[in-house]
């Protein structure tokens, strides 16, 4: 936790030109690629004034968001922020970070330095044997269910800093606009910088009561999974979770719910795992076949799809594609042969109702 000598400590932290530097660095990488029209230009064009400027109101206390434009985007609802609020947003992400670290469990994988997906999932493996009970899940809709009253209560207890709490009610209380304008009044914003720590911050009392048990507990975001040695010890984890959930007014997702024994394996985080084994998940190569398909019938360019092949077979470690033009290729033809069996599904579909 950052040392705190008086209670606007943090403000002039975050306020500061290296973070503030930092921020914008991180910005123009962000939207180096975005719409010759998006603010971002101006922000950069005339970084120079507006810098003192934001800096100045971020002292005063007098900072207020923009409202936020509402996209849709492959099936997902993401708010963007302006590119001036979206600075701010990085600037108090990288302080609260270091500054409430000392709160995040180290089971909480997502949390930078923690370790991330793969390690949640090499040590859940690990902890697994044949005779383990198990339970994983996650949560329904968690960005969007996130009480505002809750979280709130959460930051005020770690944060003693009146200003950023001002500025983190503007980003949970924030104005939308989708053809209207409208009060957010439940919900983090998908697609902000500071929403992973957010995150992170309201599912910490379920992090904190699974350590105090004799299981082993792994959490990236809203994904989680508990191991236990016997089947009893997995029930009283199950009806803690339950507890909590209902404190937190949450819902576990029914359909991505796994109470069962070790043996038999669970998907976690994109792989299948079993005392044994660790592989990539079916659904995950669904997925992956279906994000082709989407792109091809995009028109999306060649490079980019055998990008995304490229980089999706690094990270499952399934094979090095060091050629681009292979990459290409393998993604081309994963996308065309897809493509046929879901029109073979639909022809055999349709004659069974014929």
């Amino acid at each position: 936790m950052l040392k705190q000598e008086h209670k606007e400590y943090l403000t002039e932290v975050v306020a500061s030109d290296f973070v503030i530097d930092a921020a914008f660095l991180w910005l123009c990488k962000k939207r180096q690629d975005w719409s010759p029209n998006n603010d971002v230009w101006n922000l950069r064009i005339n970084w120079n004034t507006i810098k003192p400027a934001i800096q100045q109101t971020l002292l005063s206390g007098t900072y207020r968001f923009d409202a936020l434009q509402e996209i849709t985007t492959n099936h997902e609802v993401i708010e963007l922020w302006s590119a001036r609020d979206a600075l701010v947003l990085k600037a108090i992400s990288i302080v609260l970070g270091e500054h409430l670290k000392s709160n995040i469990s180290d089971r909480c994988y997502h949390f930078k330095g923690n370790g991330g997906a793969k390690l949640a999932v090499k040590e859940a493996k690990m902890a697994m044997n044949s005779t383990s009970h198990l339970m994983k899940s996650d949560i329904k809709g968690y960005y969007a269910n996130i009480d505002h009253a809750i979280l709130f209560d959460q930051l005020q207890k770690l944060i003693d800093d009146n200003k950023i709490l001002a500025l983190l009610r503007g980003y949970l209380k924030r104005v939308v606009y989708c053809g209207y304008y409208k009060v957010v009044r439940k919900g983090i914003s998908l697609g902000c910088s500071l929403s992973p720590l957010m995150g992170a911050i309201y599912l910490s009392q379920l992090d904190q009561a699974m350590q105090k048990l004799n299981v082993f507990y792994a959490r990236f975001m809203d994904d989680w999974i508990i191991i236990a040695p016997t089947k009893w010890k997995l029930r009283k984890a199950i009806n803690l979770t339950n507890q909590l959930l209902v404190k937190l007014k949450l819902k576990q997702h029914p359909d991505k719910t796994y109470i069962g024994k070790a043996s038999k394996g669970v998907d976690f985080l994109g792989f299948h795992i079993t005392p044994y084994i660790t592989e990539i998940a079916a659904l995950s190569i669904i997925r992956m076949k279906h994000n082709i398909v989407r792109l091809y019938e995009q028109n999306t360019s060649i490079e980019r799809i055998g990008q995304y092949f490229k980089n999706w077979s690094k990270w499952f470690n399934i094979l090095v594609v060091n050629d681009f033009m292979l990459s290409l290729g393998m993604a081309l033809q994963l996308a065309v042969t897809y493509k046929k069996e879901l029109m073979n599904q639909l022809v055999v579909s349709s004659n069974v109702r014929g």
